[in-house]
């Protein structure tokens, strides 16, 4: 069973991964609005 210790680390790298693709889809969402508006 892992101890706190790995599930501290666990917890802060999804926390970390989950603010990338968080950023990632804003960009994302930012470029397809604009591509929608020069149509």
């Amino acid at each position: 069973m892992p101890d706190m210790q790995d599930l501290m680390f666990q917890l802060r790298f999804s926390a970390n991964q989950l603010e990338r693709l968080a950023k990632r889809a804003e960009k994302d969402e930012k470029i397809q609005k604009n591509k929608i508006k020069k149509k």
